[in-house]
This record gives C-alpha cells, sequence and structure tokens, in this order.
C-alpha cells in the first residue's frame, strides 16, 4: 500500500511539474501575443499610410489615424459603414480589379487609383491588401499611401519632356545626344536626315563607328575638347565627306555630349558672293580715274575713298578716313566744310554736279 501512495504521489508530482510547464509556455505564448498585439497597435496607429480593415463586403472595421489624414474622415465617421456608402472609390472598377486580385492570389501589391476625400477632393494613391481572417472570418487589411503629389510632379515632367521632344524633333536644327562612350542617346529626324540617315538607325550605335570618316577631323577634335575641358564649344566647319558646311553648339555635362547642328553651307556660299563681289566693285572703284569719296548721307562722315583720291589729296586712305570733309576743302565760302555737307545732303534726293576748290595735304588748293 505504501508502495503504491509513493507512486501515486510521484505520478502527481509530475503531472503538476508537466502542467506548470504547459501552463508556463502558454504564459509565455500569451505574453508575446499581447507584445505582437501591441507592436501592431503601434504600427497600426502611427503608420503615416492610411491603414484600414474592411469586411469582404467593404465595411469599415477598423482605421488608423493615417486614413483620417488622408481622407478626412474620422474613424467614428466610417466604422460600420462601406467604402460603396462614403464613395470613396473614384474608378469602382478598381475595388474589382481589387476583389479579383485578392480572390486569386490572397493579396494585391501597388494599385494605383483614384479616391474621393470627405471634402469632394480627389487623391491619388498606391493600394496593397492582404486577406486576413478575424473571429474565423475573412477580411481585408489594407495600406494606402498618398503620391498625388509625386503623380503631380510626374505628369508635370511628362508634360515639359513632351513640349522638348516636340520642339527638338520640329526645329530646323539636327540635335543630337551622346553619352560618355560616344554612343547616340537621341538623335532628331532632321538631325539623322542630314547625313541620309533615321533616328532608329543610330540610337544606341557608336558615333565613330556609324562615322570613322570624321575621326580625326575639327569636328571630332572639338568633340573631345568640349568632354575634357566641360566648356561650351561654338564652332563651323567643311565636313568634306559629306561636301557641306555644319555650326555645331557642343553643350557638355558629365553625362555626355548634346550637339545642336546646322547645314550652313548655303550661307557660306552666299558670303562667299558677297565677299567676291565686294572684291569686284572694290577693283572698279579703285580702277576709276576720278577721285571718289563715299559719304555718311547724313552727316558728311567719309565712309570710304579709292585710290585715285588719295593720289590727288595726297593722302594715305587711313588718313582719310580720320578726317572731315572740310580738311579737303578750301575753308571760306563758299567752298567750306558746311556747304560741301548741305551738296552731300542734296545730292541724297537726286544728282548734283558742282566744281570745287580743294585743298591738297600740302596746302595747294586746286579745281
Amino acid at each position: 500500500m505504501d508502495n503504491f501512495d509513493n507512486q501515486t504521489k510521484e505520478q502527481l508530482i509530475q503531472e503538476i511539474a508537466r502542467l506548470k510547464s504547459r501552463i508556463n509556455k502558454l504564459e509565455e505564448i500569451d505574453i508575446r501575443r499581447k507584445e505582437n498585439e501591441e507592436k501592431y497597435h503601434i504600427a497600426f496607429k502611427t503608420s503615416p499610410d492610411a491603414v484600414n480593415i474592411n469586411s469582404i463586403d467593404g465595411l469599415y472595421v477598423d482605421v488608423n489615424d493615417g486614413f483620417t489624414q488622408l481622407t478626412g474622415y474620422t474613424r467614428e465617421e466610417v466604422i460600420g459603414k462601406t467604402s460603396a456608402e462614403i464613395d470613396i472609390w473614384v474608378i469602382p472598377q478598381d475595388r474589382e480589379k481589387l476583389m479579383e486580385g485578392l480572390k486569386k492570389d490572397g493579396f494585391v501589391r501597388n494599385l494605383e487609383s483614384q479616391f474621393r476625400c470627405k471634402d469632394g477632393s480627389i487623391k491619388t494613391a498606391m493600394l496593397s491588401a492582404s486577406l486576413i481572417h478575424l473571429g474565423k472570418q475573412p477580411h481585408i487589411l489594407s495600406i494606402t499611401r498618398d503620391i498625388t503629389e509625386r503623380k503631380a510632379i510626374e505628369d508635370s515632367y511628362r508634360e515639359t519632356h513632351g513640349i522638348l521632344m516636340a520642339t527638338l524633333e520640329n526645329m530646323a536644327d539636327g540635335f543630337v545626344s551622346l553619352d560618355t562612350d560616344w554612343v547616340f542617346t537621341y538623335i532628331n529626324k532632321r538631325g539623322a536626315a542630314m547625313f541620309g540617315r533615321k533616328p532608329e538607325e543610330l540610337i544606341g550605335k557608336h558615333i565613330w563607328t556609324e562615322f570613322p570618316e570624321g575621326v580625326g577631323q575639327s569636328f571630332y577634335k572639338n568633340y573631345h575638347k568640349a568632354m575634357e575641358t566641360q566648356q561650351v564649344i561654338i564652332m563651323e566647319d567643311y565636313y568634306e565627306p559629306l561636301g557641306r558646311w555644319f555650326e555645331n553648339r557642343i553643350i557638355p555635362s558629365p553625362k555626355g555630349l548634346s550637339i545642336f547642328y546646322q547645314d550652313i553651307t548655303e550661307r557660306k556660299r552666299a558670303e562667299e558672293e558677297i565677299r567676291q563681289s565686294k572684291a569686284y566693285f572694290q577693283t572698279i572703284f579703285d580702277a576709276v580715274t576720278d577721285a571718289i569719296f563715299i559719304h555718311d548721307g547724313a552727316t558728311g562722315k567719309i565712309i570710304d575713298v579709292n585710290r585715285q583720291m588719295c593720289e590727288m589729296y595726297g593722302y594715305e586712305k587711313q588718313e582719310v578716313l580720320l578726317r572731315n570733309t572740310g580738311d579737303f576743302s578750301e575753308g571760306t565760302s563758299p567752298y567750306s566744310e558746311k556747304e560741301a555737307i548741305q551738296w552731300i545732303q542734296k545730292s541724297r534726293k537726286q544728282p548734283c554736279n558742282f566744281e570745287w576748290h580743294a585743298r591738297h595735304k600740302d596746302g595747294h588748293l586746286f579745281w
């Protein structure tokens, strides 16, 4: 009997020890549960993003302060109401996408949509959601981040970028951008057409592989110089392979080069024609045996004279251009500077013939 009692006591002691161990483990689990609940509560309440729990039919069960900041609704105003009742979804089809994703995968990530706030304003937000179970019932845990400002910046960037691209594509200049490896990152249609190419044939290609004939020419040297010095270079030169003149405005940056260029061949031809015309005029001007003065019609200032004038009056051309009309006249009426200017002004309206008593550099007078 004593042995039985001893065994029974021992079994009871062991059982009590096991119960205590289980109780301790349950207490530890409960403590961790409470700690996790506290962590969840803190995260739920303090998250800057909108966090809300809804039933499957959209009924709000709980919302945090971030939800209030995003929508303007207080917790009391939405708990017990559905998302449809407060008309929060600007695009109802997006809620259908949300529900389809949850049904298929149990979660949805980064669903961009628009939401109607309490004051009627519309905000763009990014929503992620997962299915959770509360009291064995499925619910939706949603986290929503306001991206309205970011979207406005993106839209502004897209608009600005669109304007820039339209400008580059419609301007008369060619435009090309190169990275630091001399690869085309962009070229407009006009720029490609100047070389008989299309943009899609060049973008992503190495400039000196596509145009090896340019290596060593002034354009090549100035592109490298601009890249090395990070200084803007404006240049014009003849491109022998195409037989054309080009003006380049080379704008460097740490990421590469932006180059505006235009075909100036016709301008160069016109300049050469003008130069030749001037040379031809000067030849005739100097070949005339009479002395010729060219004056400013309003002031009488001497603008140019021919070779015969210099020989007749004894001056070098540069000396003449520094003097007044009166220095070449007798100096007294009716052959003073005043009368000379009067004759010059009359000749602006019609040709005039008159005699003049002139003064040589050495002082002697002649007609």
